[in-house]
This record gives structure tokens, sequence and C-alpha cells, in this order.
């Protein structure tokens, strides 16, 4: 345990949420979005009953009682797991005074609001803002997300070069209705990205660093503004431990898997009072899958074959 037993109500204190904590539930499992650490949280139905009594401040012992209460047992049945259930909200920072309540951000959403800041983007505040990369076909839209260097720029020029229409790179932008609003960039690809893309020299410029930019208003599939989003897909080389699709090059992410990583790839779900909720819609609304790209030149009739039978706009 990291704090001590009287920093959580042990020794008669008053154990308490931590401000900014916002859940939902989802299955069997209650999610937690901590807004101040960028945190996403999973509560299983026992560890959730103990949150669900800390609605307001209570010693540990008043906070047992009401759990032994809850669940019809007596009060030395769930001494042990309720203890045990504060000892992790606490280490986790869910508990104000716990071992994490000073981390600022979670890594992975400060790393995506450095490269932002280094890229100059200008980021609509009022929207769901995801990393990754979208084009559409036919009016609908598909959302390459994932951790950098997972591939989401080649993938999303692989599409556009095959006659897809580009939405945007390093940004997608989701409507409050569940579609995908234009932010027009160039592409920024590495030298061996732009071989596999193979867009005209006409296309192609140069970028930060070793990386080039590539002018998808120039690819075959030229800009779009606006399409329903049909799918977000984790792009995934070969068998990447954890991700590998199935014998059919994909894998459909379970609902709590694809939070987590919506919540990791989202710039401002922390920041909009209804962040979690609007993860949760997408997830709701939309598949999530992970998806083999390579080969790259076959990725556009793979994303097409996945794309459900939703009707046109």
């Amino acid at each position: 345990m990291s704090v001590a037993d009287d920093e959580v109500g042990g020794g008669g204190g008053q154990i308490e949420r931590s401000d900014g904590i916002v859940g939902a539930w989802l299955g069997e499992e209650l999610l937690l979005l901590d807004r101040q650490r960028a945190r996403l949280h999973r509560l299983n139905r026992s560890a959730a009953v103990v949150w669900g009594e800390l609605a307001d401040a209570r010693t540990l012992e008043s906070l047992t009682a009401a759990v032994a209460a809850a669940v019809d047992v007596e009060v030395a049945v769930v001494a042990d797991d309720v203890a045990g259930a504060v000892r992790s909200m606490s280490d986790a920072g869910l508990i104000a005074g716990g071992a994490a309540d000073q981390v600022d951000l979670g890594t992975a959403v400060a790393t995506l609001r450095a490269e932002a800041a280094a890229l100059g983007l200008d980021l609509p505040a009022d929207r769901l803002l995801l990393h990754g990369g979208a084009a559409a076909l036919d009016g609908r839209a598909v959302a390459f997300v994932g951790p950098s260097g997972a591939g989401k720029s080649t993938a999303t020029a692989a599409l556009v070069r095959s006659g897809w229409s580009f939405l945007g790179d390093e940004v997608v932008v989701v409507d409050d209705d569940g579609a995908v609003v234009a932010h027009h960039r160039p592409i920024e690809l590495t030298s061996r990205s732009v071989e596999l893309v193979a867009p005209g020299d006409d296309a192609v410029g140069r970028g930060p660093g070793a990386k080039q930019r590539v002018d998808a208003a120039l690819l075959p599939g030229g800009l779009a503004e606006h399409a329903v989003l049909a799918a977000i897909i984790l792009p995934v080389h070969g068998t990447a431990p954890g991700d590998a699709p199935g014998d059919g090059g994909h894998r459909v992410l379970g609902a709590v898997e694809a939070v987590e990583l919506l919540a990791e790839s989202a710039f401002n779900a922390v920041d909009l009072d209804d962040g979690l909720d609007q993860l949760l819609a997408l997830v709701a609304s939309v598949p999530v899958l992970a998806v083999r790209t390579d080969p790259i030149e076959d990725l556009a009739a793979t994303i097409a074959a996945l794309l459900p039978a939703a009707p046109r706009p």
C-alpha cells in the first residue's frame, strides 16, 4: 500500500473521491475517466459497489458497513475486500490524497498534445478529436487510429491513392452526429511510405525531419468535406502481440478494449464534459477493428470489404 491507512480512512479519516472523475457502465464493468490525469480505469462489479458508496465522503468503517448492506452480507465478509479496493483506488489516484494524485496528465494524451503543438495544428475545441487519419468512399469514412508509428498516415495515403477521398491526417474530427468533418493538411510520410503509396512526383514535397509531405488534393481520390464514420481501424503490421488479427486479417475489438484505444488516441476526451459518453457512443455505433495493413497495395480492397452495409448518406 502506497499511502498510510489513516490517509485513506483507516484511522478514522474521511475517504472521498478525487475531483474530475466521470463514470459510465459498459457491460459488466464501470469505466472511470479521470479528466485531470487523462486516465481510463476499469472497475469490476465488486469494486464498483465500493465506488458507488463513495458518492459521499466516508470513513473506512462506515464505507465497509455501507458496502455490506448494499450486498446483504455481514461486515466481516467484505471488510478485507473493501480495504483492498480503497487501497487500489488510492494508488490509482481515484481517492483524494492518493499516490497518483499529483500526476498531471496521462503519458499518451500528453504526447498527443505535444505533437499537436509541434505540428501547429489548429484543433476545434468543441468536437471529439482523434489522433489519426481518415478517408471516405461513397460517403462513408474509415478512421485509422493508434500510437505514433502505427502506420495511420501510410494507410490513409494508400486509400486516397486508390481512389478514396481524403478527410484528414494527424487529426480526425468527429462531429456530434458521429460523422467525420474534414481537417485537410498535407500527409506526412517517411520516404519508405512514399514509395509504398507511389503518388506522382508533383504531389510530394519536403516535410519535417526525414519525412515528406504528400498533397492529398493531387492524389486520385481528391478531397472530401464530410462523411459518415463507418469503421475505426487500428493498423497492424504482421502479427503485433495483442493486436494480431485473426485468419481473415482483422479482429473486432471488444467494447472495453475499443474504448481504451480511443481514450488513448483522443486529444481532448478529458476536456469535454461528455467526453466519455462520446467515446462510448462511438464504440456502440461504429465497429472498431485491428486490421493487418500489409501488403499495402491491397489495403483499399481489404477495407472496402470490411465496411458494414450502412445506408448511403
